[in-house]
């Protein structure tokens, strides 16, 4: 009876634990992505495209987040079960993939942006504006919703698993497919996002190590605005991928319920939060647009540089 009391207690205790983890995790991401937002908002970034593609994938951060804080937190604490749970249980985690799904397309489409606005910044000019960037945005999301159709099938879910604090699809067919197609197109665009950011700072750098002596001071700012810009795009994108790597790679490697909460369920939430805060720390410093610009990601100063470049050769 003592050894039944004293397991009894211990996993009250750990489940209380595991509980205020979820919960004070998710909270401060909430508190991230909002001021994350009022970032976007308060430096007028939502006006342009720039700062809409920002918005497009802090709002699902916020959504994930707040769903882990009020769902994930009190079943963990109170081990919820039955038929009633399980019902919501997979519907907060299938709203969860579809925002999920968006924030990946979105860091895309921003790294796309990025390298069109220093390559070829008159063509970024005319394409990325806002009506267009909204039909893009709009795109995307569809695609999103596509890809948890699946979902709606009955015996096809992604739910919680308060026991072991962990989120998993269904072990059948549908949730292995599913998971399948998760891991390997999720890597898959966020390398391709890496590849295309990387290849943007080459640019970048490489243009202006040669007219670097013919800069002003303010080009100079405008230079040190771009490089944070394309920084903030690689270490989203690291953290995204570390992200899936912790979810299906490294977590075949530990065995237990904390290493594989930690390794899973707490590095999603993590990596939503530290997506906000790079957000925050990319941008809070970057100066207040003039009035009726336009750009995305200061493409004036690619402009600039490009026509630089035209005139040196």
């Amino acid at each position: 009876m003592s050894n039944n009391s004293e397991s009894t207690v211990r996993e009250v205790m750990e489940n209380s634990l595991a509980a205020g983890i979820i919960f004070l995790t998710s909270s401060i991401g909430m508190c991230v992505s909002i001021c994350a937002i009022c970032v976007v908002v308060r430096k007028k970034l939502h006006k342009n495209p720039f700062g809409i593609l920002c918005l497009a994938h802090e709002t699902p951060d916020l959504v994930i987040l707040t769903t882990f804080a009020v769902f994930s937190a009190p079943a963990t604490f109170l081990q919820l079960d039955g038929p009633l749970f399980d019902q919501i249980g997979k519907t907060v985690g299938h709203f969860d993939y579809f925002a999920w799904n968006i924030t990946v397309y979105s860091h895309v489409t921003i790294a796309i942006n990025r390298f069109t606005a220093i390559y070829f910044p008159m063509i970024c000019r005319q394409f990325f504006k806002v009506k267009i960037t909204l039909i893009i945005i709009g795109t995307y999301v569809f695609l999103a919703f596509l890809q948890t159709t699946p979902l709606f099938i009955e015996s096809c879910y992604l739910f919680y698993i308060p026991k072991v604090y962990l989120w998993a699809f269904s072990q059948n067919a549908c949730g292995s497919i599913l998971q399948n197609v998760d891991m390997t197109l999720g890597i898959s665009l966020m390398t391709i996002t890496m590849i295309i950011n990387m290849c943007t700072f080459w640019k970048i750098k490489t243009t202006m190590r040669v007219i670097n002596s013919h800069l002003t001071n303010t080009d100079h700012k405008e230079q040190k605005q771009e490089i944070r810009f394309f920084m903030q795009a690689l270490v989203q994108a690291t953290v995204y991928i570390v992200k899936k790597l912790c979810f299906y790679v490294f977590s075949r490697f530990v065995s237990g319920k904390w290493p594989l909460f930690f390794i899973t369920f707490y590095a999603w939430m993590m990596c939503h939060l530290v997506d906000g805060v790079i957000l925050i720390v990319y941008n809070c410093r970057r100066t207040k647009p003039a009035v009726g610009q336009t750009t995305t990601m200061g493409l004036t100063a690619s402009v600039s540089v490009a026509k630089n470049v035209d005139s040196q050769r």
